[in-house]
């Protein structure tokens, strides 16, 4: 049974309000001794009231810090509960020690001036210094209404539980998810959710509970508070539930949707998994929404994003045109000086959707792999010249102009590619890390779209190694266009980008000295590519 204190002092003109306060409190307990409480009325001052002795005053304080509520009464006199006896109460609640509630009730009748006394003025100015302590007083014009304010402030506190036994208790903890990074479109991948402590390892591939493990994977949690239910019976805490609900339109969801995870209040929760068939290509979002189970109340939603690209089974987009092909030399290293024919031919669309090649003379895109536009001069090119049906050789002299421009067969239009072939391609900016991981390193940036992310790979240019926050590949982008002679910062992943202090969340123009943030590592950009230099391509 648990028993709560209560402390009433009042003077001895309300000892009708004390005697009706302590009839309340008895059918108060009737009601609750089945949640097993019992309230404690404390009556002192008017049992002492006629003692001066100075050890029943100090019993008296020391009983009254024993209780856990304190009401005070007034009218026209302060009586015995004097200022020191409200600074001892009111500097034991402070501490937060014992004393866990103070109310005050003034009395509010009509006084004529004939009764203005000393100890009248004592109450106003006592009234002063309550109000002086930044604490609310409460008045009452009858028994009835002392009665019902009393009950408002015990319901109160009992509901809030902060003397009554505890049902639970809130707790900690963060909601992690993980999921491959990449995939190819009309592939199933799992999505795997699991409550951990706030500062335990974030959910990783080493905990994958599949043998066939992706090769890398996004991952992003969530802090929240979770309420463990206290045992009544053992007094521990038992496991809390929570409901995990998956909201996506660029995935179709194979099996359950939403699906409820135990949490126990000292352990990790099991991992449970989604089974997410893609069905769009690119950037693709998942909602991982929370809810209680009880009272299904929303906790929040945690997103996670992972590229999808498509299927090696699916046409990468052909097409048929024609190829303009313009070759000049010096004379005498021809049987023409010039000629020209349009080639029917098959173009290819390469794998990352950028550009088109020939698939009679690479195995690959040329372009992807940064090798340049090159005719092999030992051997010959032949067509048929409309007019005299002559051929064209290459020897072993290297041309000194190679022009490509491929139509479609339905227009005119062309577009012209230049392509010297080199072993690098000019510098036009750098990143240096001025904080993380690689603090004083320099990063090249070069023509076009700069890669960023944490795998050494050809594919990824500024490659951010020891920054386990940083994704492996499509972190984010830096993409110099030579046309506009300007930089631009793209992030790629869900994970965080920022630019001077924020959030990048779109296309961001680039200017000289911005501060760049990556995952955790800091990098201070330096173009040098402006408004005073530009690289000219030479033809």
């Amino acid at each position: 049974m648990k028993t709560i204190k209560i402390f009433l002092a009042s003077s001895g003109e309300l000892k009708e309000e004390r005697e009706k306060i302590a009839l309340f409190i008895a059918q108060e307990n009737k009601i609750l001794v089945k949640e097993e409480l019992f309230l404690e009325l404390v009556v002192w001052e008017y049992l002492l009231h006629s003692f001066t002795n100075e050890r029943i005053q100090n019993y008296f304080n020391e009983e009254m810090i024993k209780c856990d509520i304190v009401i005070a009464l007034f009218y026209k006199q302060v009586g015995q509960f004097t200022k020191e006896e409200f600074d001892l109460a009111y500097d034991n609640f402070k501490k937060g020690n014992q004393i866990k509630n103070i109310f005050v009730f003034f009395k509010d009748d009509h006084i004529s001036i004939s009764e203005v006394s000393e100890d009248l003025l004592e109450v106003i100015k006592f009234k002063r210094e309550i109000e002086n302590f930044k604490q609310i007083y409460n008045t009452f014009d009858s028994i009835e209404s002392l009665i019902n304010k009393i009950k408002k402030q015990l319901d109160l506190i009992l509901k809030n539980s902060k003397y009554g036994k505890e049902e639970s208790k809130l707790k900690a903890r963060r909601v992690d998810a993980a999921v491959s990074d990449s995939a190819t479109k009309g592939e199933q991948i799992d999505l795997l959710v699991q409550v951990r402590f706030p500062e335990s390892p974030i959910l990783g591939i080493e905990n994958w509970p599949t043998k066939q493990k992706p090769d890398s994977i996004e991952q992003t949690s969530d802090k929240i508070k979770l309420e463990f239910p206290l045992n009544k019976k053992t007094g521990n805490l038992n496991s809390a539930y929570l409901k995990i609900q998956i909201s996506t339109s660029d995935f179709e969801i194979q099996g359950p949707s939403n699906k409820h995870i135990e949490v126990p209040p000292d352990q990790y929760s099991k991992i449970i998994m989604f089974y997410l068939k893609t069905i769009k290509t690119g950037f693709c979002r998942i909602n991982i929404e929370l809810y209680t189970i009880d009272k299904e109340i929303y906790l929040g939603a945690i997103p996670i994003e992972t590229t999808v690209s498509k299927t090696s089974t699916e046409p990468s987009g052909f097409m048929v045109g024609q190829l303009f092909l313009n070759v000049q030399v010096a004379d005498g290293y021809f049987n023409k000086k010039s000629t020209s024919k349009k080639i029917n031919m098959v173009m290819q669309r390469c794998k990352d959707g950028l550009h088109f090649y020939d698939t009679d003379k690479h195995s690959s895109c040329p372009y992807c792999r940064d090798q340049g536009l090159t005719i092999d001069s030992t051997k010959a090119i032949d067509f048929n010249d409309d007019e005299n049906g002559s051929t064209v050789a290459v020897n072993s002299l290297s041309p000194s102009t190679i022009t490509q421009a491929i139509t479609t067969s339905d227009s005119d239009f062309s577009i012209a590619i230049f392509r010297k072939k080199t072993d690098f391609e000019p510098v036009v900016g750098w990143l240096v890390c001025t904080e993380g991981s690689v603090k004083g390193k320099d990063f090249k940036i070069k023509p076009g779209i700069n890669e960023v992310g944490r795998d050494d790979t050809q594919d990824v240019e500024i490659v951010i190694t020891g920054d386990q926050s940083i994704s492996r590949r499509n972190h984010a982008e830096i993409e110099y266009d030579s046309e506009e002679n300007a930089f631009y910062l793209m992030r790629k992943k869900s994970q965080a980008v920022k630019l001077n202090g924020k959030s990048v969340r779109q296309p961001t123009l680039l200017n000289s000295h911005d501060i760049i943030q990556f995952g955790e590592t800091v990098f201070i950009f330096v173009p040098l590519c402006n408004e005073n230099f530009k690289w000219v391509i030479d033809s």
